[in-house]
């Protein structure tokens, strides 16, 4: 889920905010002043859905500069929450929620450790790290600065309130980039081979960010394995 976040930016706010130009400028020029203008942001909320592979997936994510996010995201009808820190991530959510997380990552849980792990936070190793350092300003602002070579325009429309010049980039899909005011993206669309997606960008600037869960543990403190 997380590679599939990262071909989303952000959703610009609304308003009578005046021309910002883009809506004339070449695809590399728009991209370029959307990667910009998120890389000085310091948050942003990323909600939506994501149907790869038959899987179908919710997110609902706050991501703050520095690396660290929160939010819930959900599989198959079951939600969890989640936590990101600099350096740990942390879920927490029911029994159906783990063995869902199972199942789309292709390692079933067995149901008896799914029961153990409901309701309590988790930290998860390291290890884990690289799958979700999409989930970050850094994460958007690399996506929006690759794939520019094969860019084209898709128009101008409304997008979420917004005035917006679509930019379409292969298996990025369509990014919607804000007309007036702050140049920041205000969606994405992708339909191809199986894999939907339809997310959208708001709130930036806005919120704090997390901490880690008080009484979170390892799963080897959760199983009784650790030392």
């Amino acid at each position: 889920m997380a590679g599939l976040v990262v071909g989303a930016a952000a959703l610009g706010a609304c308003g009578t905010a005046a021309s910002n130009g883009l809506a004339s400028k070449a695809p590399p020029q728009i991209l370029s002043a959307a990667a910009a203008a998120v890389s000085q942001a310091s948050s942003v909320r990323i909600s939506g859905t994501v149907i790869a592979g038959g899987h179908p997936a919710g997110v609902d994510m706050t991501l703050f500069k520095g690396g660290s996010a929160d939010g819930t995201f959900s599989l198959s009808g079951s939600v969890g929450s989640i936590v990101i820190t600099r350096h740990d991530i942390y879920f927490k959510g029911s029994a159906s929620f783990w063995s869902s997380l199972g199942i789309d990552s292709g390692s079933p849980f067995p149901q008896s450790l799914a029961a153990r792990l409901a309701g309590r936070w988790v930290e998860l190793p390291s290890s884990a790290q690289s799958g979700v350092s999409s989930l970050s300003i850094k994460g958007l602002v690399k996506a929006l600065r690759t794939g520019t070579g094969t860019a084209t325009k898709a128009g101008t429309r409304t997008v979420q309130g917004q005035q917006a010049v679509g930019v379409s980039s292969g298996a990025n899909g369509t990014l919607w980039i804000a007309t007036t005011g702050t140049a920041y993206p205000v969606e994405v669309e992708k339909s191809e081979k199986g894999t939907n997606e339809h997310l959208i960008f708001s709130a930036w600037n806005e919120g704090t960010a997390p901490a880690a869960p008080a009484g979170a543990k390892t799963l080897q403190q959760l199983l009784g394995l650790a030392q």
